[in-house]
């Protein structure tokens, strides 16, 4: 067990995190610090919604195996879509305000 706020904190979670996206089938898992950003792509909504639930479930469980948390009070989920019939989301990664229609501030 490494204490928070310790000075090899940082370098023991970016050695455990390396393991994460063996372990998620998302289309990619980006790991950046400590944010973990899953993507997710499918033509069919329906599947796409219940693939990406199922990566947020794998991950959640992997989050448990390291006694890891993963803030659901801060998770984001935006849906991208080339149908102009999905309400207008943003979310923020990496301090970028990024909007479903792929614009950015």
């Amino acid at each position: 067990v490494v204490p928070q706020g310790s000075v090899l904190g940082p370098f023991f979670f970016i050695i455990a995190v390396n393991d994460l996206p063996s372990n998620i089938a998302a289309d990619s898992v980006i790991c950046y610090a400590d944010d973990t950003t899953l993507l997710n792509t499918h033509y069919a909504i329906i599947t796409l919604l219940t693939s990406a639930q199922d990566d947020l479930d794998s991950a959640a469980v992997w989050f448990a195996a390291y006694k890891l948390l993963c803030n659901q009070e801060i998770t984001q989920k935006i849906l991208l879509c080339l149908s102009n019939n999905i309400e207008n989301q943003s979310v923020k990664l990496l301090g970028i305000h990024i909007g479903s229609k792929l614009n950015w501030r």
